[in-house]
């Protein structure tokens, strides 16, 4: 069997995740030139990566059809994760049945939700306060980790207008951006004229999930401006659940336990939440604590419902 996952920009780190979890199936990433820069952060292993500039479909079908012959068998069976894919498969090798998802599949949802909760284990919540104090934040800041499966997709000026709005309603409110390293300056110079430097911590998208992670106490999860993308959006919130981070999300989940939505594009609602989630984290965190066991409790459920 062969898996082919379709990916844009940075491979989101749940790729891996969503094509099963046989030994003997053969998955593939194929995407733009960059996505060649995230492979260390994938959790289940691919056994190539096929790059190629935006827009080259034809050059994709050629390396397809030679990583297929170099490796001398062709596959009985392909699935593909996303149309773009399963159109390439077509197109590479038209005598092979295949399965096109347009959108993440059952069971998918449960490899990933098992690979975080598994992943998640290993850690203990002392870990988590040795993190934040490494990074300078306070035990009673709001951490909220801004985040998605396409690093490069995340509009990170609503996420600092949102947190900057709290912010200077009172809030004691850090975030957490993943920024991919071409656009770090350019973030970095956005917090400075927002005057939040001293609120910011950036992140290497492509190395999600690392110990940053467990300084979060929420996750900020927006629906993507571009709505194909829709279906795909939020794979990353089963990781986040997993490590007993509730998730703030723009109605873009299902909800669940461990999440709470606000209205889309209302970031008057967001701010309100926020200001609220940073009010209780100074209090004592009761909400949030509430939160994070309802989102173990969420992913560890999904790990085994089939």
């Amino acid at each position: 069997m062969l898996h082919l996952v379709q990916t844009t920009g940075a491979v989101g780190w749940t790729a891996g995740a969503m094509t099963g979890d046989s030994a003997q199936d053969n998955r593939i990433a194929i995407g733009p030139s960059s996505v060649a820069e995230a492979c260390r952060a994938f959790t289940i292993p691919f056994t190539g990566i096929l790059t190629a500039p935006l827009g080259i479909e034809r050059l994709l079908a050629r390396r397809l059809r030679a990583w297929v012959i170099r490796h001398g068998t062709c596959p009985k069976k392909i699935i593909a994760y996303g149309p773009a894919v399963g159109e390439l498969a077509h197109v590479a090798l038209p005598s092979v049945d295949r399965t096109v998802y347009g959108e993440p599949p059952e069971d998918a949802r449960m490899n990933c939700a098992r690979t975080a909760v598994e992943h998640w284990r290993r850690f203990d919540a002392s870990q988590r306060a040795i993190v934040r104090q490494a990074l300078g934040i306070s035990a009673k800041s709001l951490v909220i980790l801004s985040g998605g499966d396409r690093a490069d997709s995340i509009d990170t000026r609503e996420a600092f207008a949102a947190v900057g709005r709290s912010v200077l309603g009172g809030a004691d409110v850090v975030l957490i951006i993943p920024a991919q390293g071409r656009w770090t300056s350019q973030t970095r110079r956005h917090a400075r004229h927002s005057g939040m430097s001293d609120r910011l911590v950036i992140v290497d998208g492509a190395e999600i999930p690392s110990a940053t992670w467990l300084a979060a106490d929420v996750m900020l999860l927006k629906q993507p401006w571009d709505e194909s993308c829709g279906p795909w959006w939020g794979w990353c919130a089963w990781w986040a659940m997993a490590a007993g981070i509730g998730v703030i999300h723009e109605s873009c989940l299902a909800d669940c336990d461990g999440t709470l939505a606000f209205t889309r594009r209302n970031r008057d609602e967001l701010v309100r939440l926020l200001i609220k989630l940073a009010d209780d984290c100074a209090g004592g965190g009761d909400i949030v604590q509430a939160l994070s066991d309802g989102a173990i409790r969420s992913a560890q459920t999904a790990a085994v419902n089939r």
